[in-house]
């Protein structure tokens, strides 16, 4: 199942979508600066049943305080959404990571070391 399409976009909307992902950049990588990137977040993001995003958008943090443009609530999902999708993909790794320091073990057979 293809999830995403990938589709060019007219040179004349390239500015705004650039602005657009810089945007988003910015405030992702301020969120798990600031409050996001610790293993308490990691696991509970992991183990978090329902949309991913609304992990962090029903969080007390309040993730856009201070921020002086006004922002859609859709742009503020969006950016949660990308919180959320860095911190599940690293939750595994953390994981494995956990395992080896622990245990001093590697998680897979020796034979394919």
């Amino acid at each position: 199942m293809q999830l995403t399409e990938q589709f060019h976009i007219s040179d004349e909307h390239a500015d705004a979508c650039d602005r657009l992902t810089t945007l988003v950049e910015r405030h992702a990588s301020r969120l798990l600066a600031e409050e996001y990137w610790t293993e308490n977040h990691i696991e509970r993001v992991a183990s978090h049943t329902v949309q991913s995003y609304t992990y962090i958008r029903d969080d007390e943090y309040e993730a856009f305080n201070g921020v002086d443009e006004y922002l859609y609530s859709r742009f503020k999902r969006c950016v949660y959404q990308r919180v959320t999708s860095v911190l599940e993909a690293h939750a595994d790794e953390y994981q494995a990571f956990q395992f080896v320091t622990e245990t001093g073990q590697l998680p897979y057979p020796t034979s394919l070391r």
